[in-house]
């Protein structure tokens, strides 16, 4: 089973950075993937897929108006660009070949997790799951919140039956 600190102290070993600054490159990456989101709606891992910001609308749940909102959504697909590089390089301040090589190695601790069925987290955006027969992510209750802001206000109506005037 892959857990974050295992595939944290792979990184360092493969690296030769300490286990503290590889964990602070991936949390400033997970933080650069929430503000790509947020300001493009969609991000993609190469070797993992992409996320995307959908708006979801309101709708009718026995008997109440649910307000719109908006949720993450993971599509596992194949990647062209190096979108998570350039976020990486960005946020990590680290030299190309130094974040190339600490993103294929999360990447490969991903397909581990994935393969074994264990969980794998990213670390303050979701965790990935086995759930049965699909490996789904389910992003952290902060980052649905951080989306759903200015919507958070709204409160679901109840909705009556019948036309009264």
């Amino acid at each position: 089973m892959m857990k974050h600190n295992a595939c944290i102290e792979l990184i360092s070993v493969e690296t030769g950075l300490e286990a503290d600054a590889v964990a602070r490159a991936l949390g400033l990456f997970v933080r650069g993937l929430v503000e790509e989101l947020l300001l493009l709606g969609q991000v993609c891992i190469r070797g993992i897929g992409c996320f995307e910001l959908r708006s979801v609308p309101s709708r009718h749940d026995n008997g109440q108006l649910i307000p719109p909102a908006r949720e993450v959504v993971f599509t596992s697909r194949s990647v062209q660009g190096n979108d998570a590089l350039r976020v990486f390089r960005s946020k990590a301040m680290l030299d190309m070949s130094t974040s190339r090589k600490i993103l294929r190695l999360y990447v490969s601790c991903f397909r581990r997790s994935a393969k074994a069925g264990d969980e794998f987290r990213l670390e303050g955006f979701g965790v990935f799951r086995n759930e049965g027969v699909r490996y789904t992510f389910v992003p952290d209750r902060s980052v649905h919140d951080l989306f759903n802001t200015g919507l958070g206000i709204l409160i679901p109506l109840e909705i009556s039956s019948g036309n009264k005037r």
